[in-house]
């Protein structure tokens, strides 16, 4: 499901970065491509970084670390191990780098090297499909439930295990 959303993404970048701009021949040169992954790698920091501020924000220490998906992918993770969070403020840890890395990778859309951001934008998003699903998760939890995050998911504590 993230690489469709990854797709749809990348495919509503592009109606982004060129709405309004007469039409032009698009080429790539290993530049483009070296600077496209260059955002990428910048936007995937910067969304684990969101996601440890907004931790902080709510008294958790977060904690970095990558790993790889079948041993190929490489990935970064921030979690925040023995922190509990209410359901909303567990949806605000894991929703923000969507609306705040999103939000600077479309101001790149409308620059004038916007066809750079097109692809980070779509992988982007393909990424934030892992928090959308959590985010929905816990806010389907019972009031009272906390919501831990750990690596690889979330660990939910019912209210009823809690009193």
């Amino acid at each position: 499901m993230s690489t469709v959303v990854a797709l749809a993404a990348a495919y509503a970048a592009l109606m982004v970065a060129f709405a309004g701009r007469a039409p032009q021949r698009l080429t790539v040169t290993i530049v483009d491509v070296v600077a496209m992954a260059v955002i990428l790698g910048v936007a995937l920091v910067a969304h684990e970084g969101v996601h440890g501020l907004a931790i902080s924000t709510y008294g958790g220490k977060p904690r970095f670390g990558w790993s790889h998906v079948a041993r190929v992918v490489p990935y970064l993770s921030c979690t925040a191990l023995g922190q509990r969070f209410s359901r909303g403020r567990y949806a605000i840890v894991a929703l923000a780098p969507t609306v705040f890395v999103s939000l600077a990778l479309v101001v790149g859309l409308r620059s004038g090297a916007g066809g750079l951001f097109v692809i980070p934008f779509g992988i982007h998003l393909g990424v934030c499909m892992n928090d959308w699903v959590v985010a929905y998760r816990a806010l389907r939890e019972p009031p009272g439930a906390l919501i831990e995050d750990v690596a690889g998911g979330i660990l939910i504590h019912p209210p009823a295990l809690l009193a």
